[in-house]
């Protein structure tokens, strides 16, 4: 019985895990019936080597995240911003990923928190918007939005300067991210 026990709270435990991911659904910009090969072959779309294109709507249980651009030069606008910006650190570049972020969640929340956006470059690490602190213009705020609520702002990321990576965008906080093409 005691055995018994122990493998009932096992099971009750991954069971209870395995709900904390998520996996998102995405619809592309101009997503047209395709047939049932190239279909296939769009069920890998998200990954590293075959990223979503930009535009595309990530949506996630609370969230719908959008990247709109990417501005691969954007130094000159992170000087520009504040004069106590530092430079970004040797062999690195800042990029401005333009984002919206939609609230499709009950309550209320705040996209800064809940949902994020980081850079995989060629190198297999992962840079975050963290990892060097600057004033980012037109940055996505804190702001706290209900149902149906939208916000559009950048987030600044160091990267190297090969720029050989995509986007990682998890549109939860505990979600699963998919990746989007920086072009």
């Amino acid at each position: 019985m005691k055995k018994l026990s122990s493998v009932l709270v096992g099971l009750a435990l991954v069971a209870s895990l395995s709900a904390c991911g998520s996996s998102p659904s995405v619809s592309k910009p101009n997503d047209d019936a395709k047939p049932a090969a190239e279909a296939e072959a769009a069920a890998k779309e998200g990954t590293r080597e075959n990223p979503y294109p930009l535009g595309s709507t990530i949506s996630g249980k609370e969230w719908d995240v959008v990247i709109n651009s990417v501005n691969l030069d954007g130094n000159a606008a992170i000087a520009a911003e504040n004069q106590f910006n530092s430079a970004a650190p040797e062999g690195q570049t800042f990029i401005l990923v333009n984002a919206t972020y939609t609230y499709t969640g009950e309550t209320s929340a705040s996209p800064f928190i809940n949902t994020s956006i980081d850079y995989v470059a060629g190198d297999n690490k992962a840079y975050k918007s963290s990892d060097v602190s600057v004033v980012t213009p037109e940055a996505v705020g804190f702001d706290e939005l209900f149902t149906g609520g939208s916000t559009t702002g950048n987030t600044s990321i160091a990267v190297p300067v090969a720029l050989d990576g995509v986007l990682r965008v998890t549109a939860d906080m505990f979600g699963d991210g998919v990746f989007v093409a920086i072009r």
